[in-house]
């Protein structure tokens, strides 16, 4: 514990949780006091001197970030470290400008907590003796504990950037997407890692950015190896409007998989309009995603204007041998393939020519889009009784 004790208030609906990390906490040596909303917290912070107080953003009544801004204004001096079980940028971002020491992903690593409650309260401690009742600029520069708490508890690869589009930090998730290290990624442009026709829609995402405008761009890179990928990048600023020097997050997001399985899906799709055969694509629920010209026929369904769309609503419902089979996992089981006899009807649950048929179905290779089944269908031999 380093010599130091703790005065921690925690706030969480979850009395579980709050047991759970209070007990952890009064092990290492920590004082510590419970609340279930905001409401009790903002009383206990008035009425006793905490050095940390540990929020969960989502509670009923006052949420955290809510509470963390009240209690920011009514005792400045303490340090909030915001946790929860659905971190996203907007609420990391909501963080870092109402102040927060630090923003925790649940399931709290124990470790983790105990390490951050350590430092925020030996932080208050210095501040203090220094006679310092606000955060200094220290803690609010890029790099510093709440910048990186955005990057490390976000399940996306982020950059950091300035106003010019230069790399101030970079995550590991980002890392791997651009294949370097963090800090290979450090001090460049982000024009140099990215193809958006030089650094003119660099600058215009970023401006936008700056301006609470959204703006999504797609866009190719190579990796060192040469391999190229397709990323789908968008930008958010995590710094209140006005606030210098402005810092944006970079969100990335590597689509170069579901691109080539969207591409696989329609190559197949136009080869299937070739077959005699009756035959579509369809979800694990039976949704066609494709049915070709034969399978539309039979299924008394309008063909598709253009084969390439994979619009397909219409549900393909399944009975037979299964009775209410509508699901094609349930048929397939821990198999790839079934075959066998059945009914179909079409979206509006009419019997296709009131016949037996043979339905073969068959998993595609796994896509990034969702699972899709390939499925055959033939007349039986004899009219169903």
């Amino acid at each position: 514990m380093d010599g130091l004790m703790a005065r921690v208030l925690i706030a969480d609906d979850e009395q579980g949780m709050v047991d759970s990390l209070a007990e952890f906490l009064r092990f290492n040596g920590h004082e510590v006091s419970c609340a279930a909303t905001g409401t009790q917290a903002l009383a206990l912070c008035q009425a006793q001197p905490f050095n940390v107080v540990v929020v969960d953003v989502i509670m009923p009544g006052m949420d955290g970030i809510t509470l963390m801004s009240e209690i920011k204004r009514r005792c400045p001096d303490l340090h909030v470290i915001l946790m929860t079980g659905e971190p996203s940028l907007t609420t990391a971002a909501q963080a870092v400008r109402g102040g927060a020491f630090d923003y925790l992903a649940k399931p709290i690593r124990l470790g983790d907590l105990h390490k951050v409650v350590t430092a925020a309260a030996l932080d208050v401690e210095r501040r203090r003796a220094e006679c310092v009742c606000h955060h200094g600029e220290d803690s609010r520069q890029p790099g510093g504990f709440p910048y990186r708490a955005v990057f490390h508890h976000l399940p996306q690869a982020l950059l950091l950037c300035d106003a010019s589009g230069s790399i101030l930090d970079a995550n590991q998730m980002a890392a791997e997407v651009f294949e370097r290290p963090p800090v290979r990624l450090k001090d460049r442009l982000l024009g140099d890692i990215l193809d958006l026709e030089g650094g003119g829609r660099v600058g215009e995402m970023l401006a936008a950015t700056l301006e609470q405008r959204s703006v999504t761009l797609r866009c190719m890179t190579r990796s060192p190896f040469g391999m190229p990928r397709l990323l789908e990048v968008g930008a958010m600023s995590i710094t209140a409007p006005g606030e210098h020097p402005p810092v944006v997050a970079v969100i990335v997001h590597d689509i170069t998989t579901r691109d080539q399985a969207l591409a696989h899906l329609k190559d197949l799709a136009r080869s299937m309009d070739l077959l005699p055969v009756a035959c579509c694509i369809a979800d694990d629920t039976g949704r066609l995603t494709y049915g070709n010209p034969a399978c539309c026929r039979l299924l008394n369904l309008p063909e598709p204007v253009e084969s390439d769309t994979l619009l397909w609503s219409s549900r393909l419902a399944l009975a037979g041998q299964v009775a209410d089979a509508a699901s094609l996992p349930a048929l397939c089981g821990d198999k790839e393939q079934w075959d066998g006899p059945m009914r179909l009807t079409n979206g509006d649950g009419v019997s296709a020519s009131g016949l037996l048929f043979r339905v073969a179905v068959r998993r595609l290779e796994p896509q990034t889009t969702g699972r899709k089944w390939l499925v055959l269908i033939q007349p039986w031999e004899t009219p169903a009784p």
